[in-house]
C-alpha cells in the first residue's frame, strides 16, 4: 500500500528545515556573556593561619577588603582568630538557623564599620583553604551576607 500525503514536497521539505543560523547565534550570545562574566584575580596577600587556598592562572590585582580567612583549625577575620573549628566545621551550638556562624557574625558585625566600601557596601575577600568543603564556605558567606557584606570575592594564589 502506498501512503498519501497532503502536504504537497515542497512544503513537507520545508518543515523539516533546522534553523541553524539562529543557534549559532543564541550559543555565540551565550559565549560571549560567559567569557565576560568569568575572571580569575590572583591576591598579593599572604595567609596569616595555616592554608593553602587553590591555585589559578590570572591577573593580579590588589584589592583593599575585609579578609575572612578559613583553615582546618579556625577563622580569621583581618588576621585576627574568630572561631575555632574541628576539620573545617564550626561547632553546632554555633550555627544559627539559617546557616550562619554566630560568633563570625558577631566579628563582622563589629569590622563593618571600619570595612573599606565599594559599589555595593563593605568589600569582603574569602581566602579559604583547598580542602574546605562547600558547607563550610557556604556558611562563611551565609555570616557575611547577613551582616551586610554584599560585595564578597572568593580569592585564589596565583599560579607561576
Amino acid at each position: 500500500m502506498l501512503k498519501k500525503s497532503f502536504l504537497p514536497t515542497a512544503a513537507r521539505s520545508e518543515q523539516m528545515a533546522l534553523q541553524i543560523t539562529s543557534m549559532a547565534d543564541i550559543f555565540v550570545i551565550i559565549l560571549v556573556f560567559l567569557l565576560k562574566s568569568y575572571s580569575v584575580e590572583g591576591l598579593p596577600y599572604e595567609p596569616t593561619v595555616p592554608l593553602s587556598p587553590p591555585v589559578a592562572k590570572g591577573r593580579i590585582e590588589k584589592t583593599d577588603a575585609t579578609k575572612v580567612e578559613i583553615s582546618s583549625r579556625v577563622v580569621a577575620l583581618g588576621g585576627q582568630p574568630v572561631s575555632s573549628m574541628k576539620d573545617f566545621k564550626f561547632a553546632k551550638s554555633d550555627m544559627d538557623s539559617d546557616g550562619a556562624s554566630q560568633t563570625l557574625r558577631k566579628a563582622l558585625a563589629r569590622m563593618r564599620p571600619k570595612a573599606v566600601g565599594g559599589s555595593k557596601g563593605p568589600r569582603l575577600i574569602v581566602l579559604a583553604d583547598e580542602g574546605a568543603p562547600y558547607e563550610t564556605i557556604k556558611a562563611v558567606l551565609a555570616s557575611a551576607a547577613s551582616e551586610g557584606f554584599l560585595d564578597i570575592q572568593l580569592a585564589v594564589s596565583h599560579a607561576q
